[in-house]
C-alpha cells in the first residue's frame, strides 16, 4: 500500500466524524464550564478563548505527533503515514474544542 493509502486508510469518515463530534462536545461542555467557573481575570471575548484553547491543544498535538512521526520515519517503519494520520485527527479534535467551547460560550452569554 502506498503512503498516501496507508495515510488515508486512518482517516476513514467515521474516525473523522467522531473526533469532530467528540471535540465539539468536550469543548461544549467540560472546557465551557471550566471557563464560566474560573473567569480570567481580564474579560476576553468568546472567539479569543475559543481560540486560545483550540490553539494549544493544536500545539501540544503537533509536538507530540510530529515525534511520533519523525521517529517512525527515522526508524524506517514503513506505517509512518498512520501516525501522521492520526496527528491530522487529532488537530480536528482540537479545533473542534475551540468550536464547540465557542458556540456554547455563545448561548451561555445570551441566557
Amino acid at each position: 500500500m502506498s503512503d498516501i493509502g496507508l495515510y488515508l486508510s486512518v482517516l476513514d469518515p467515521i474516525a473523522v466524524i467522531y473526533a469532530v463530534a467528540t471535540g465539539l462536545a468536550f469543548g461544549a461542555t467540560a472546557i465551557l464550564y471550566i471557563s464560566l467557573r474560573y473567569p480570567p481575570k481580564v474579560p476576553m471575548s468568546t472567539r479569543l478563548v475559543a481560540t486560545v484553547v483550540a490553539l494549544a491543544s493544536m500545539t501540544a498535538g503537533t509536538l507530540f505527533f510530529a515525534g511520533q512521526v519523525v521517529e517512525a520515519y527515522a526508524s524506517g517503519d514503513q506505517f509512518w503515514p498512520r501516525a501522521l494520520a492520526r496527528g491530522t485527527l487529532w488537530e480536528l479534535f482540537s479545533l473542534s474544542i475551540g468550536v464547540g467551547l465557542a458556540i456554547a460560550r455563545s448561548f451561555a452569554h445570551r441566557a
